[in-house]
């Protein structure tokens, strides 16, 4: 039987009867019987000082649990659908998105409170979730529908239905928003969505029985495990091509690659192996494999924190999540959550106003630029400092329109859109 068959048998067990699968080694990306797809669209984010919590779906006790990375102790345990899968987080921070393959639908947590505040019916058996980086919509991917639907994240609506291949699994999309990035578990390739249109662009091949997917901070390059191959395709987003092919294991789906998430600095691509416990630590500059670290027991999803510093794999057999240290490339701490835990997502360390200055003036921006950028922001502290909610929001929809009128001219695009994507966050923050 071949991977695409072997996911689609186990599929129907686990989700549609509930798993309730012996614990068990098989060959593929399954562990219990549960299929574990997870968000990948993470290691987009630029470096920061500190992450906060960790959001860990678990699809044997559908719930998520989080962890405090500060102590990597579970703070909360938030119930959710049916056999959550996938894990995204607004820019923000604010907000995750919940994918429940069981229930075909997304349930939306408020990270404050760590309740459900939405519930918001997509296709069948979605699979994968990737937020947008102005933190307008999530794209989620529905593994039977062979769709991805679209959520406007105001309204937490589905404002359109984007079709693509059979087995859709994991999405990630491109720093500038522009495209989004689907793995089709059935074709073995990848579907290249643009934002704009929600129309697919591109269809790229890669290797056998593809899962997740992640996308360099530049945006050059697209990093695609395939769980069969026991390979990593890299695509160059700029022709669609598969420029690279890294392998991570001896084949045949003896490491059975799954879940993978690239550093803040882009430098290196970690990924989880399933079936051989490992997890390969890939040199982006080089695409060879320079390190492989011993997990938990079914390693499927990776996220890793904000400052680059540490990885967390969530291990499906073993329930628990490692904690790398990425500096040695050893696992330093393992914490217990839920049953059978899959994919999951860090929450950004969210900047300020007080943050958006001192970046500001770190920048040495020409004439009065960045003179003029710092008083809108100072302004917008005061108003926030006097309540005047509207006013603060104002200031700072002020600040990013002028950082748009001179990106590319007096400041260059990377520092402009990462101002942008931080000013941004911090309105999202504040409830503009």
């Amino acid at each position: 039987m071949t991977m695409t068959g072997r996911v689609h048998e186990a599929w129907n067990r686990s989700t549609r009867s509930g798993g309730g699968e012996p614990r068990e080694r098989r060959r593929g990306v399954w562990a219990r019987g549960l299929w574990a797809p997870l968000s990948a669209a993470l290691a987009v984010l630029a470096p920061a000082a500190l992450a906060e919590d960790a959001y860990v779906s678990n699809r044997g006790s559908d719930n998520v649990s989080v962890i405090d990375t500060a102590t990597n102790a579970v703070t909360a345990t938030v119930a959710v659908g049916d056999t959550p899968s996938a894990v995204a987080i607004t820019p923000g921070g604010s907000r995750a998105y919940v994918v429940n393959q069981g229930s075909d639908n997304v349930s939306v947590i408020d990270t404050a409170t760590n309740t459900v505040t939405a519930t918001v019916a997509v296709g069948d058996a979605p699979a994968g979730v990737a937020i947008t980086p102005d933190g307008d919509r999530a794209y989620v991917t529905n593994f039977l529908s062979a769709t991805v639907s679209v959520i406007d994240t105001a309204t937490d609506t589905v404002t359109d239905t984007v079709a693509v291949g059979n087995g859709a699994l994991g999405v990630a999309i491109t720093p500038d928003g522009d495209r989004a990035y689907v793995v089709n578990l059935g074709p073995n390739n990848v579907s290249v969505i643009d934002t704009a249109t929600n129309t697919v662009t591109a269809t790229v091949a890669v290797g056998i029985d593809p899962s997740e997917v992640a996308i360099t901070p530049d945006g050059a390059r697209a990093y695609v495990t395939n769980g069969f191959s026991d390979t990593v395709s890299v695509i160059d987003t700029a022709t669609n091509t598969v420029i690279a092919t890294v392998a991570v294991g001896p084949g045949a789906a003896e490491a059975a690659p799954f879940g993978v998430a690239i550093t803040p600095d882009g430098a290196r691509a970690y990924v989880a192996n399933v079936n051989s416990d490992t997890v390969s630590v890939i040199d982006t500059a080089t695409n060879t494999v320079t390190a492989t670290i011993g997990a938990g027991d079914g390693p499927t999803g990776v996220a890793i924190t904000p400052d680059g510093a540490r990885a967390y794999v969530t291990n499906a057999i073993t329930d628990d999540v490692s904690v790398i240290d990425t500096a040695t490339d050893t696992v330093t701490d393992t914490v217990a959550v839920g049953d059978a835990p899959a994919g999951l997502a860090i929450t950004p360390s969210t900047p300020t106003i007080a943050s958006l200055i001192e970046d500001v003036e770190g920048l040495g921006l020409p004439g009065g630029l960045g003179k003029e950028l710092v008083k809108r922001l100072e302004n917008a502290q005061r108003n926030l400092d006097d309540g005047d909610l509207e006013g603060a929001c104002g200031k700072l929809d002020s600040f990013i329109q002028q950082l748009n009128s001179q990106r590319g001219k007096k400041i260059d695009e990377a520092s402009a859109d990462a101002l942008i994507a931080d000013a941004e966050a911090v309105r999202e923050d504040l409830g503009c």
